[in-house]
């Protein structure tokens, strides 16, 4: 028989910055990575991201496109 190794990936979905770094920090050295759930309040009525005006350009530009081609671009 063939035993499975599985890796659970918590999502976190931030209710604002500090959450996103309260978060981030009790999850340090536990888990190797995290989901980032983004919500633009576009397709769900939440906003999670971004936090900042700085921030908002970036998020419709990699919003608009497929997350693979703004890969491709880097």
């Amino acid at each position: 028989m063939r035993e499975f190794k599985v890796e659970v990936i918590p999502a976190i979905v931030p209710k604002n910055l500090e959450d996103l770094k309260e978060h981030l920090m009790r999850l340090r050295g536990i888990v190797r990575m995290v989901q980032l759930d983004v919500c633009d309040g576009i397709f769900v009525p939440s906003k999670t991201w971004p936090y900042g005006k700085d921030g908002d350009v970036m998020f419709k530009k990699i919003m608009q496109l497929s997350p693979r081609n703004y890969m491709q671009q880097k």
